[in-house]
């Protein structure tokens, strides 16, 4: 019988899932929650996934990940406990680079829930055979064959033993020299409108050619200019950057720009060479007026941000989106001398860990502490910890202060699908190591119940961050806050601090500790 050796390592993180499924099945909530209907927490859980899901296509993957977490702990039904241990071990699979993390997710499912066990142990084992662990993922296929001789997933086990056998290994990273970006700038409109500059004309697939082009979706075909055409994708280029205009979305780009049907709508997606990508990334996320090294900083993290992002969504139709899902990207009238002179100076130039890109996260203030993606999100990356951040206390967004009543809070809660009545007393419950209040405690005439705070409190009440005190002053409830955003990895107004005194290098360093600085091209 197959001896789970591996799983041995990892005692840790699965006593965090037991932990879940614990509060999952009502320990927890059955007493302190009695007020809240389980059909209603049901309907929570289930919005709290499809929100995962959400962010996770603008690219917001550990906020994904909490939500997923959110949702464990708002369950009580097998099928959804199912669907999000099945979510959660996707995404740290496919778009955190956590194989070890989401093998663990998988063993637990097949473990507990017979109805998914092929599945999980097929997982298993494709995801050991990408880690080049062929030794035990060659048992776990071979333990799924002689388990599921019909099994679903027959051919694929077979097909990866057979590469195991033939020595055949996983594809090795590559980042190619000339990258490019594929950006959605709109998604599922009818109508689009690109135009070109003076004296410059738009190619439709390299033979027809205007000034303008009006682009229509039609029971599932395109229309150019009135005219409809064949195929349901067309490639827009031109010497110069393009105008495209959908509703109120008003944006110039450079690159050529694919328009394709999706479910019967359009979506358009800007390609363009990653270094003029930046040109617009850079001064949209950043102040000019900030130090050249602050600059170039920001170049190196919005590049490496890019890369981690393309290699992860190979499969996809884009990228990136333009917003600040992923990083905001405002087009060609963005552009200022100085961020183009930042991106040019670092040409290439990416922060690795293990000869990859790393998912260099940032925000606009730490609040004088960075967070822990650990902490905050459940999953580690060595160069996402929390440390002291004086830097950015200097910084805008450093200091708020948010006060609200007590009804004003029942209000707000109550359109995120916390219920209360008579709040008495909000308190923190758990905090990271930066002091971050990860969960905390509501006390209403009903009782009290525990929440995570990032997606209860700061979501309804609108919070610059998670990093506060709680006071009460008499009938209010006082917020005292520091930092903006979520505070993990980059703080850009400390990095804005920095600049006066240090380089772009040494910022970076301090706020990725471990990641390795390479010039890739």
């Amino acid at each position: 019988m197959f001896q789970p050796k591996y799983f041995a390592l990892q005692k840790c993180y699965l006593s965090t899932i037991i932990l879940f499924f614990t509060l999952a099945t009502g320990s927890l909530f059955s007493s302190v929650n009695a007020w809240s209907s389980s059909d209603h927490m049901e309907s929570q859980a289930r919005w709290h996934i499809n929100y995962g899901h959400y962010l996770i296509e603008v690219g917001k993957y550990l906020e994904a990940l909490e939500n997923y977490d959110t949702a464990f702990d708002l369950t009580s039904t097998s099928s959804t406990i199912i669907d999000v241990l099945s979510a959660q071990a996707n995404l740290l699979a496919l778009y955190l680079d956590s194989k070890e993390q989401a093998i663990i997710v998988y063993h637990y499912i097949e473990t507990n829930f017979p109805e998914k066990a092929q599945f999980a142990m097929y997982r298993q084992g494709l995801l050991l055979y990408e880690m080049k662990r062929f030794q035990l993922s060659k048992e776990i296929l071979n333990k799924y064959m002689k388990q599921y001789p019909q099994g679903r997933f027959l051919y694929q086990a077979e097909a990866i033993l057979h590469k195991i056998k033939s020595k055949v290994l996983p594809p090795a990273y590559h980042i190619a020299k000339h990258t490019s970006v594929r950006i959605r700038l709109r998604k599922k409109v009818r109508k689009l409108s690109i135009d070109s500059q003076p004296d410059s004309h738009i190619c439709v697939n390299n033979t027809y050619c205007k000034s303008t082009i009006n682009i229509e979706s039609s029971k599932n075909t395109l229309w150019i200019n009135g005219k409809t055409m064949k195929g349901r994708e067309i490639l827009l280029t031109s010497q110069s950057p393009m105008r495209l205009v959908s509703g109120k979305y008003d944006k110039t780009v450079r690159g050529s720009i694919k328009i394709f049907i999706q479910e019967g709508r359009l979506t358009a997606i800007n390609i363009i060479d990653i270094e003029s990508y930046l040109y617009s990334v850079v001064p949209s996320e950043s102040y000019p007026s900030w130090p050249i090294e602050t600059l170039k900083a920001q170049a190196i993290a919005a590049r490496t941000y890019a890369l981690y992002q393309i290699e992860h969504r190979k499969k996809w139709t884009y990228d990136m989106v333009d917003n600040e899902g992923d990083q905001v990207y405002s087009g060609v009238n963005r552009e200022h001398s100085k961020c183009t002179k930042a991106v040019n100076e670092t040409k290439g130039m990416v922060l690795m860990q293990n000869n990859r890109p790393i998912l260099a996260m940032y925000s606009a203030n730490s609040g004088g502490f960075t967070a822990s993606a650990k902490a905050i999100f459940n999953t580690h990356k060595s160069y996402l910890i929390a440390q002291k951040d004086t830097y950015s206390l200097k910084g805008k967004m450093a200091y708020w202060r948010r006060s609200f009543s007590g009804n004003q809070i029942e209000t707000k809660l109550k359109k995120v699908g916390i219920h209360c009545h008579g709040i008495k007393t909000i308190r923190a419950k758990s905090f990271g190591p930066s002091g971050r209040v990860l969960r905390a405690e509501i006390v209403d005439k009903n009782g009290s119940q525990i929440i995570r705070t990032r997606t209860t409190l700061k979501r309804a009440l609108k919070l610059p961050e998670i990093l506060f005190e709680i006071k009460k002053k008499g009938r209010e409830f006082v917020f005292d806050g520091n930092g903006f955003g979520h505070g993990v990895g980059y703080s850009q107004w400390g990095g804005a601090i920095m600049g006066d005194r240090y380089s772009y290098s040494e910022i970076l360093k301090f706020y990725y500790p471990g990641s390795e600085l390479i010039n890739i091209w």
